[in-house]
């Protein structure tokens, strides 16, 4: 199925302003199918199918293979109504944004309408920087070793601070349990580490259900930032280790709570609380109930009677 992508700047043309041309454009454009033109073409009057004078130059273009009609059916506007749109998009436009072809952007030729700026929506792209970027870094992650049986996160994660930096976690299944992760970039201008650090770490360490960090807001990189400041990633590796261990922090408490990116580093006493055990796991002692209280009673009275036999001469 044919894709273009269509260039907001269209809300500043010409064209947007006219209703009737408007929708049959963009009728034309999605109808369109790439199509090359190997030789010079003769534009078509749109109600009298005789040459104005005009050539299409040959390229690549947009071909709309039906007829005028056609497109006014799917534009739903009538077919007087389309055929002076029709006629206003194939004539040159001197107050047109653009002045390729002069103007014109919708002609008719030979079995249909070319659209003539289709390449210009087609390839339109602002993001191909970036999805070359993580190509590229998707390339090398699969190419090394230590990804044999690993799959790249769909989800790189972009640094606030760094803002043209992509960087990528390796994660071998939906619950991450891969301990290892790559970071284009660890260090900020100034020296300290960027505190999408932090963020990487804790999706390379940490499985369901604790959550994990898709995104570095800005308040989580200020806070990500003031963490780094006061110890080193090293430091912080060693509390998501024992935040990972922890069942009270994967949810297995009372209050079904589970430890979040935000709660690690929006106060500094968490960590703290953490390395100091607060949160690590604990043998269950329950109340003896039931048959266990007979059997304790049972085994108390034996003990006395050894106590007592214990101290009773020969």
């Amino acid at each position: 199925m044919p894709f273009v992508k269509i260039d907001t700047g269209i809300l500043r043309s010409t064209l947007w302003f006219d209703r009737t041309q408007r929708d049959v454009f963009l009728s034309a454009l999605f109808m369109a199918e790439l199509h090359e033109l190997r030789e010079d073409t003769p534009q078509l009057g749109v109600d009298i199918p005789e040459p104005t004078g005009w050539m299409v130059p040959a390229g690549w273009y947009g071909f709309v293979q039906a007829a005028g009609v056609g497109i006014a059916h799917v534009a739903q506007v009538t077919w007087p109504e389309a055929i002076l749109a029709l006629r206003a998009m194939g004539d040159p436009e001197l107050d047109s944004r653009s002045q390729a072809f002069e103007g014109r952007r919708l002609v008719r030729i030979n079995g249909g309408y070319m659209v003539l700026n289709y390449m210009k929506y087609r390839d339109r792209d602002y993001t191909a920087a970036e999805r070359q970027m993580r190509y590229r870094a998707r390339k090398r992650l699969l190419s090394s070793d230590v990804t044999q049986s690993h799959t790249v996160s769909p989800l790189p994660l972009r640094d606030p601070v760094t803002p043209n930096v992509t960087e990528a976690v390796i994660v071998t299944d939906s619950r991450v349990q891969s301990t290892e992760y790559i970071s284009e970039v660890r260090t900020l201008p100034n020296g300290r580490e960027s505190p999408s650090v932090l963020v990487l770490a804790w999706n390379a360490l940490t499985r369901a259900p604790i959550p994990r960090c898709v995104a570095l807001s800005k308040t989580r990189a200020t806070h990500a930032t003031a963490r780094l400041q006061e110890q080193d990633s090293t430091y912080w590796k060693t509390v998501i280790e024992r935040i990972q261990a922890s069942d009270f922090c994967r949810g297995e408490n009372d209050r079904s709570w589970v430890a979040t990116f935000d709660w690690l580093v929006a106060n500094d006493e968490n960590a703290i609380k953490v390395l100091e055990g607060k949160y690590d796991n604990r043998l269950a002692f329950t109340r003896p109930t039931g048959r266990t209280a007979g059997n304790k009673a049972a085994l108390d009275e034996a003990l006395r009677a050894i106590h007592e036999a214990s101290h009773d001469g020969p």
